[in-house]
């Protein structure tokens, strides 16, 4: 099941990728400029008030640890259901707005390769 989930992914890829050349590469460049922004609108104070949330939720515990700002997720085991409901949608409206951005900029990339090899 695995190989045939791996497989299926790398045709989607593939169709993807076939199919971003029959749009004009003008196109693919301002969705993905645009994407990148909204994805930088959402994401970076969604990111922000996620730290300070979480900083707040482990100060209250004494489990802030040197370094927590740089790996957070290490630290939600320190968390109680309460803490959890408080910080767990700011990270995940974050990531979010990070994944938004990783899509923009691979609309960017093919935006350019279109230009470049396509047309």
């Amino acid at each position: 099941m695995r190989e045939f989930l791996i497989a299926a992914a790398i045709l989607c890829v593939l169709v993807v990728a076939a199919l971003l050349f029959l749009v004009r590469w003008e196109s693919l460049f301002i969705v993905g400029i645009v994407m990148i922004a909204a994805g930088m609108v959402v994401g970076v104070p969604t990111g922000f008030v996620y730290h300070v949330q979480l900083y707040r939720a482990l100060r209250g515990k004494n489990k802030l640890a040197k370094g927590w700002v740089w790996r957070p997720f290490e630290h939600h085991a320190h968390l109680d259901r309460r803490d959890r409901r408080r910080v767990m949608p700011w990270a995940i409206a974050g990531g979010l707005g990070f994944f938004v951005i990783v899509i923009g900029q691979a609309l960017l990339a093919a935006a350019l390769v279109n230009m470049y090899v396509g047309r």
